[in-house]
């Protein structure tokens, strides 16, 4: 198959002049500045970016799946929590109850549980902070992708003026919130003991 740039009018962001070499699955490409990464792909006719977890189906930057608006929310709030659960991880594994659980025999798996056992109440807190911004997030999806829901619903209700019906997806909308952090919160104090509530 081949593949060619469609013809851009000067003075855009796109500069022809200097060439960028950049690799993707361990393939190199070349490309322009001011180029995307899809759009480079695209023009160096690569259309495979990735699979499906579960049914190993192809995906590429045509195919529209059910998943892609979540994956448009999460690229930001994904971004935040993955250095953070990186960090943490790397503390934990840094400490001695991990070398005095390798020098007693455990294998791999039971000390990989005591690893995430310690890792997950902060990562728990930060994920349940930044759920606020999915919420928020789904407002525009919603809208965009034109699904019905709580986003949409409070998308329509801003342009119609309708403040009953604004007023009441907002009281929904935080209270599931400030609920989801209390489960947050009840679940760090079952997963660490270390972390309990004084009366």
């Amino acid at each position: 198959m081949t593949s060619r740039r469609l013809s851009a009018p000067a003075g855009l962001r796109l500069d022809r002049s200097r060439a960028i070499s950049f690799s993707f699955n361990g393939r190199g490409y070349s490309g322009f500045a001011g180029d995307t990464l899809a759009s480079a792909l695209l023009a160096n006719a690569v259309q495979l970016i990735g699979r499906s977890f579960k049914l190993h189906r192809p995906r590429g930057i045509y195919s529209c799946g059910i998943e892609e608006p979540t994956g448009l929310v999460d690229i930001v709030v994904g971004a935040m929590r993955t250095p953070n659960v990186r960090a943490t991880v790397l503390e934990i594994l840094g400490q001695d109850f991990v070398g005095a659980l390798a020098a007693k025999g455990l294998t791999r798996w039971p000390v990989i549980r005591h690893i995430c056992k310690n890792a997950a109440p902060p990562v728990l807190a930060l994920m349940g902070l930044q759920f606020g911004y999915l919420l928020g997030g789904s407002i525009l999806v919603e809208t965009v992708f034109n699904w019905p829901g709580s986003g949409n619903l409070l998308n329509l209700a801003i342009f119609r003026r309708d403040i009953p019906v604004l007023q009441a997806t907002i009281l929904v909308l935080a209270t599931f919130f400030v609920v989801l952090n209390l489960v947050v919160d009840i679940a760090q104090a079952a997963i660490d003991p270390r972390i309990r509530y004084s009366r």
